[in-house]
């Protein structure tokens, strides 16, 4: 049989920006206190990911690789593409990877990756703000299993598109749909296609949210950032502010409130060394970070910042016993990642290569990021990491 090569395109769009508003209820008052988009409704357990702890390890991979470096990586874009691809692979691979990631086996998976995308995407009246949006489709030279594409179609919510994927401007057309449905945030991805190549997956989540109401960061007079290398000046902004506060005798957190579901957080280490965190923090470390986190003043600085990574995730699969070069998978993503006094703007793109040859307000406490942290976007209810990486300031 024909090999067939595939690639497999998960690109994660997240954009989030700072206004006066809360983003679940365009009409709440400034001046409240508590609102809807203050509280995170419980889930049922159907909705967790159990693939959290494959993305914790994951992003520590990388930080092993990045050491003393700033990066910027998406768990959540990494386990959307090498799951589409599991289901388009020979069933011992496809149950592996399963396995690896935290289920029984693939049917599993994709249950549990449909569930994530219903919680982060509910259907609610049109009126209502919804922050995450994901746009699967598939473009092939041929038919392939219909039993594949029906689990796509059921668990991702695929549209597939029979073309000529050797035509420039079928490519073009690709390039164009996946720059669009990422808001331009992915405006012109690389997509020099093999010769044979016969399906491109391309999963797009695009994600954008305000900050809570209440944040109104401003220009910080400190203007030194520690970085392994010395210091160097930076831009920082600064607010006081009753936010998620955690600390022990490793680390010191922050947790700023997104939308109804999201929060990013921001950890320090207690010993000013970014080595004593990542590669060594852990699933149980970000659990208790989750579920000790109170609301306490705090007198905020963070640093403005552009982040671009441009990996690959082989090294990363591989010490996760995820071989996935034996069986000719090629994996990279590109991840964007700005913060300032507007808010948070991310993006994400994951790139799988696959050959397959078979069928497929106290006194506020003062925390000052002038020095190399780790930082988290998350839903913290089923524990979907969006973002995760660190900054160690410029370089």
């Amino acid at each position: 049989m024909n090999a067939i090569r595939i690639i497999a395109l998960s690109v994660s769009f997240y954009m989030i920006s700072m206004t006066t508003y809360s983003c679940s209820n365009h009409n709440s008052s400034n001046n409240a206190e508590t609102t809807e988009s203050d509280t995170i409704v419980a889930v049922p357990d159907s909705f967790k990911n159990d693939a959290f702890d494959f993305e914790i390890q994951l992003t520590n991979n990388i930080a092993t690789i990045y050491k003393d470096h700033s990066f910027a990586v998406s768990p959540i874009s990494a386990q959307i593409a090498i799951s589409m691809t599991a289901n388009l692979v020979q069933d011992t691979l496809a149950a592996f990877i399963a396995e690896k990631l935290g289920y029984n086996n693939i049917n599993e998976l994709n249950t549990a990756n449909r569930n994530i995308i219903t919680l982060l995407t509910p259907e609610v009246d049109e009126h209502w703000y919804v922050p995450t949006k994901f746009t699967n489709k598939i473009w092939t030279n041929r038919r392939f299993d219909s039993k594949i594409r029906k689990n796509l179609e059921a668990f991702y919510g695929v549209k597939t598109e029979k073309t000529n994927l050797a035509s420039k401007n079928v490519i073009k057309k690709i390039t164009s749909s996946i720059a669009k449905a990422s808001n331009n945030a992915i405006a012109d991805p690389s997509l020099s296609l093999p010769p044979q190549t016969d399906i491109i997956i391309s999963s797009i989540i695009s994600y954008f949210s305000q900050w809570y109401m209440d944040y109104h960061f401003e220009d910080a007079d400190n203007e030194i950032f520690y970085t392994p290398a010395g210091e160097r000046k930076t831009k920082f902004m600064t607010e006081t502010i009753n936010v998620g506060y955690y600390a022990n005798d490793r680390i010191e957190s922050v947790t700023l409130k997104l939308d109804d579901k999201c929060r990013f957080i921001c950890i320090l280490p207690q010993d000013k060394n970014i080595s004593s965190l990542f590669p060594n923090f852990s699933k149980s470390d970000l659990e208790q970070v989750l579920t000790e986190t109170e609301s306490k003043p705090i007198d905020l600085t963070l640093p403005e910042f552009t982040l671009n990574t441009d990996l690959s995730l082989i090294p990363s699969f591989d010490q996760l016993g995820i071989k996935l070069s034996d069986h000719n998978i090629f994996s990279e993503q590109f991840s964007n990642l700005k913060i300032d006094q507007e808010g948070i703007t991310a993006s994400s793109a994951t790139i799988n290569y696959v050959v397959v040859g078979c069928e497929v307000i106290n006194d506020p406490i003062k925390v000052v990021f002038d020095r190399p942290f780790i930082f988290f976007l998350i839903e913290p209810e089923s524990r979907t990491l969006l973002m995760a990486g660190q900054y160690v300031g410029p370089e």
